[in-house]
């Protein structure tokens, strides 16, 4: 419950003292959305295990349809990251495909008639909403729906990259930056997200809040440090010389 609490005010703190100093929305608010998963889990420590219990269950939910939005914060980040006559001309539509892979997302953890329901090897996947102990942090359980429950055993090489079937949500924040050309801070984001929280505990449960859990801290060292230049993109070979400015 510290380490949530603590980077939740570290969160707003960043947020509110980036917009005094003039950062654009899409820095600040960013910040501020990461810190509000930390109140969520923060406050479901109180509960945590009690799977029976409505504020257990609709705190999880809360969780859920955080990460479902996730794909807005991660790509209005990447965005901050290339020249401005690119971002201006292709905010719209990025934005647009978030929201699309935000209703997927959503759309997941529905029990469409057929859909069946998720397979074990699925990360979050539970009978119901619950947030659960995990190995040093907390976990998340949720009714997911069966669609994909196949992608991890696939002889599709593309649908065995989404093993735990988020499928929307992947191409959201690691494929769609890339194809805009900002390829460095989704490369970095992919190593100190789900490939460090995968490091730090087995659980496929626990691994997303431990992302989330690290993601204000991830997101204040690209901007507050040298290495939001570093990740900055200049060049693209889909850029037209108009847009670079």
């Amino acid at each position: 419950m510290g380490a949530s609490a603590a980077m939740a005010a570290t969160g707003f703190g960043l947020s509110a003292w980036a917009a005094r100093r003039g950062e654009p929305p899409e820095v600040w608010g960013v910040l501020s959305f990461f810190a509000a998963m930390e109140v969520i889990q923060a406050a479901s420590y109180p509960v945590l295990g009690q799977c029976q219990n409505p504020a257990n269950q609709w705190l999880t939910r809360l969780a859920y349809l955080h990460i479902a939005l996730q794909p807005f914060a991660f790509n209005a980040l990447a965005l901050a990251m290339i020249p401005a006559g690119v971002r201006a001309r292709i905010r719209v539509p990025v934005y647009a495909l978030c929201a699309a892979a935000t209703l997927y997302t959503l759309a997941q953890v529905f029990p469409f008639p057929g859909a069946g329901q998720c397979a074990q090897h699925r990360a979050m996947c539970g009978a119901g909403f619950c947030t659960r102990p995990g190995l040093w942090h907390l976990a998340w359980e949720m009714p997911l729906n069966g669609w994909g429950n196949s992608f991890a055993t696939s002889a599709n090489p593309v649908l065995r990259l989404f093993p735990h079937a988020l499928v929307g949500y992947g191409l959201a924040v690691f494929v769609l930056p890339v194809l805009y050309g900002a390829w460095r801070i989704t490369a970095f984001q992919y190593l100190m997200g789900p490939i460090l929280a995968s490091r730090l505990t087995p659980d496929v449960d626990e691994q997303p809040a431990i992302w989330c859990l690290m993601a204000v801290g991830i997101a204040a060292v690209i901007l507050f440090s040298p290495l939001r230049r570093a990740l900055s993109q200049r060049r693209w070979p889909l850029w037209t010389p108009s847009t670079r400015t």
